[in-house]
This record gives structure tokens, sequence and C-alpha cells, in this order.
């Protein structure tokens, strides 16, 4: 073999090695910047629960109301803001979920929701939910 022969070999060879079974890269993994930066806030659900956060709840006006939200890679600097809800509350934060509440008004209707990353001011997720009349 001549020296060009022996350099391509090799490189042909990493080529066919990482295209074979193992990790690789691709979506869903890595959403960061790159080495050394961190990965990218994702939320997955913005849900209305009950006040132990283990079963779907919808709002009511004047009754407190409580918010769970799940992801990866989430901020401590989350907020929640549901239109017409007042004084909303972060009850906990962590990486991968945080949970919220809030006294939703004195008006029925679908709400909108949003969620930020407040210390960028970055809207992460963005929807809306039913609030129905007291019982």
């Amino acid at each position: 073999m001549n020296r060009k022969q022996l350099i391509v070999l090799p490189v042909l060879l990493g080529s066919l090695a990482g295209g074979c079974g193992g990790g690789g890269g691709g979506s869903g993994g890595d959403t960061g910047g790159g080495p050394g930066q961190p990965d990218s806030p994702s939320i997955s659900a913005v849900n209305s629960t009950d006040a132990n956060f283990s079963a779907s709840a919808t709002p009511r006006m004047n009754e407190r109301a409580y918010y769970q939200v799940t992801g990866s890679h989430l901020p401590a600097t989350l907020a929640l803001a549901v239109a017409d809800c007042a004084g909303m509350k972060a009850i906990s934060t962590s990486s991968t979920e945080a949970r919220f509440q809030c006294m939703p008004s004195n008006t029925e209707g679908t709400k909108s929701i949003t969620v930020q990353d407040s210390a960028g001011g970055t809207t992460l997720y963005s929807a809306s939910i039913p609030v129905l009349a007291s019982l």
C-alpha cells in the first residue's frame, strides 16, 4: 500500500464504524449548544390538577387552581401565566416539573396559558385552558 491508501483506510473504517449500531447524534437527545453549553428547556405538558397534583382537575372561578408543568431541563426561573388567574405562585420547581397555584377570577371561559423562562423572557409554551363557573 502506498501512503495515500494508508490515510484513507482509517478514515473509511472510522466512517463505517460510526454508522453501525451505537449512539450517534440525532434529534431528541442533547438540545444544548454543544460541549459546555446548557441544554435548552423543553415543556412537554401543562396540566390543571387537584391540590395533591395527583389527578386532573378543571379550574373553577374563585376556587384555588393548581397547575403542573412537566418537561426537561426546566430552569429555576420558570414562570407560568394564566389569564385572569390572580396571585400566581410557584410551589416547587425541579429540572423536570414545576408546580403552581393561583385563583381564577370571576369570569368563566377559555384562558390563555404561557410558560416563560423569566430570566431571558423566552416563551417556552403557550396554550389555553377552560375555566368553569363555581359549583
